[in-house]
């Protein structure tokens, strides 16, 4: 049997930032030039009291289709 014990989201943290392309993803991407916007979150989560870790996330794309806006 399965003990279930109670795991809560504690924290998302995501950023976003612009970086060149390197050879493989301008063909992965199929791009000549343009930058890429990759973003990164890290979400946490909160269980038996202990803050961990549950996944790292890095995403690259092709800054060249879409529009980009950053409300602070």
């Amino acid at each position: 049997f399965f003990d279930f014990k109670p795991m809560f989201r504690a924290n998302n943290t995501n950023v976003a930032t612009g970086v060149l392309p390197t050879p493989e993803q301008k063909k992965l991407l199929q791009i000549d030039q343009g930058a890429l916007l990759k973003s990164k979150a890290i979400t946490t989560v909160s269980f038996d009291g202990k803050e961990s870790i549950l996944g790292y996330f890095e995403t690259l794309y092709n800054g060249n289709i879409y529009t980009y806006k950053f409300n602070r």
